[in-house]
């Protein structure tokens, strides 16, 4: 299971979403996949954060392209995290951090 959380520059959970085992993890590519340069890197078992830049660049887009691979089950979940996603790109100061268990 892996949890995203929205965070400020120091570190303080600004929100957080915790989804379901599997929500995202089956989603996730392999990271040798050149077609996801950010999502690819998500740590099932670690942390794992990402700033404006790779917001802006790549992270919401690869995201998109999860949701539309994604069940009905997991949409939800996938959706929450883009807009998580959505807030670090606008927002500067703000990292979007994946927690795995």
């Amino acid at each position: 299971m892996i949890t995203a959380e929205l965070i400020n520059d120091h570190g303080e959970i600004i929100e957080r979403i915790v989804g379901t085992p599997g929500s995202i993890d089956k989603y996730i590519p392999l990271p040798n996949d050149k077609k996801f340069r950010c999502i690819g890197f998500i740590d099932p078992y670690g942390d794992t954060v990402f700033n404006t830049l790779q917001a802006r660049t790549s992270l919401i887009t690869e995201l998109q392209a999860t949701l539309q691979k994604a069940n009905a089950f997991d949409m939800p979940y996938i959706k929450e995290i883009i807009r998580l996603a959505e807030r670090v790109k606008l927002e500067p100061g703000f990292l979007l951090r994946f927690i795995g268990d």
